[in-house]
C-alpha cells in the first residue's frame, strides 16, 4: 500500500487516467450508484432487469 503524500495540480494532470471497468457497457461503470427519480417510476424493475441480465451474461 502506498503512503499518502501531496501531489500539485499539474502531476494530477499529466498522470494518465485508467479506463474504466464496465458492468453494462458505456451505462454503469464498476462502483457505487445512485439511481433517484420520482416514485412508482420503475426504478426498482429496471435495476432487477438489469441484475437479471448481467448474471445470466446477457446485454441490457
Amino acid at each position: 500500500m502506498r503512503a499518502l503524500s501531496a501531489r500539485t495540480a499539474q502531476e494530477l494532470l499529466e498522470e494518465p487516467i485508467d479506463e474504466a471497468d464496465w458492468i453494462i457497457e458505456d451505462l454503469l461503470p464498476v462502483g457505487a450508484h445512485i439511481l433517484a427519480g420520482a416514485p412508482k417510476i420503475g426504478k426498482s424493475w429496471m435495476v432487477l432487469a438489469m441484475g437479471l441480465a448481467v448474471s445470466m451474461g446477457q446485454s441490457f
